[in-house]
């Protein structure tokens, strides 16, 4: 649609999504996001939770092998997609898992 805005449309639905800075703060996430970063990060040991896609459907994180731009060339390359199940308590689920 333009710099700001993008449209999906697929299966017969139309998702909008909109751009937010490229520079985020953990205090622009929400708690929830947060816990769902900081878990995966514990349960996936030698792996990154690097994005995570919230607006069309359940969340799905976006797990790198590194986060280290500096000196690593394939950095922040999605090797494996979660898809979240729940949140409660502090505690995730995993509903599934697909490795690229």
């Amino acid at each position: 649609m333009n710099d700001h805005e993008l449209l999906r449309i697929g299966a017969g639905q139309v998702t909008s999504y909109q751009k937010t800075d490229s520079l985020v703060a953990a205090a622009d996430l929400s708690q929830t996001d947060q816990t769902i970063f900081e878990q995966l990060d514990q349960q996936k040991p030698g792996e990154s939770a690097s994005t995570i896609t919230v607006k069309a459907g359940p969340a799905v994180v976006g797990m790198s092998d590194s986060v280290n731009y500096l000196t690593d060339a394939t950095a922040d390359q999605i090797s494996n997609n979660i898809v979240i199940g729940s949140v409660q308590n502090g505690h995730v689920t995993i509903a599934s898992e697909s490795t690229h």
